[in-house]
């Protein structure tokens, strides 16, 4: 009796597919402020089954993905920005991201009322972003993200900064050490970047116009962007 019952404990879910359609979710803080929303996305799951294995991990569950479409997605990045995209496609192969948006919730004035020292206002948008061959590990005690190849095609990068307010003297860490330093593991071959644009500009107490300067037309090839030792 006790072989049997384990037996049945051990198939105790099994769903050859699940799909969802035409479905909306948005979740919200502590505070009942909007932290993440899509008005309409489709999902694709096949090969379900849960057991007592499956049970220990994190995710009680095991699953393939088949494929996502997320559509009108919004996420709070933070207390001054959010990031929208028009339309996110998930499949085991790539995920693609259109009409990406990172956006500031202020206008260039109003943004330096929110924060105590220099801080540049930054809007960036991409009509392109694809991620090729992923792998994601979120689970593991050391996530990891790895990719060889990332698309940004149409990146359009705008800074602002207004110097009249306080600059902060702490130490601030370069990019390089905030990449080595990050909690996920990181490997990405190449990061390619066609037709886009910076735009950066800068106002001084002493003049009532910003300073500008501007790059556009640009085809940029960034590779090994990774924190992983590859001889470990």
């Amino acid at each position: 009796p006790h072989n049997q019952e384990q037996k049945s404990v051990d198939k105790l879910l099994k769903i050859k597919l699940f799909k969802v359609e035409n479905g909306s979710f948005s979740l919200f803080s502590s505070s009942d402020s909007l932290t993440t929303s899509s008005k309409n996305y489709q999902l694709v799951l096949d090969s379900i089954y849960l057991n007592n294995s499956t049970l220990q991990n994190k995710i009680p569950f095991k699953y393939r993905l088949v494929s996502a479409h997320i559509s009108q997605f919004y996420q709070q990045a933070s207390t001054l920005e959010g990031i929208y995209a028009k339309d996110i496609y998930i499949k085991p192969e790539a995920i693609e991201v259109k009409m990406f948006h990172m956006e500031p919730f202020y206008s260039k004035q109003e943004y330096i009322k929110h924060t105590k020292y220099q801080t540049d206002w930054m809007d960036i948008t991409v009509d392109n972003l694809k991620i090729e061959e992923y792998e994601f590990d979120f689970l593991s005690e050391k996530p990891k993200f790895l990719s060889p190849k990332i698309v940004l095609d149409k990146a359009n990068l705008t800074l602002y900064r207004d110097k009249s307010i306080p600059r902060d003297f702490k130490f601030k860490p370069l990019y390089s050490k905030m990449l080595r330093d990050a909690n996920v593991a990181i490997a990405v071959d190449t990061v390619k970047v066609t037709e886009s644009s910076i735009h950066y500009a800068e106002k001084l107490p002493s003049r009532a116009e910003a300073g500008e300067l501007l790059f556009s037309n640009m085809d940029v090839l960034i590779t090994n962007v990774n924190n992983v030792d590859a001889s470990k």
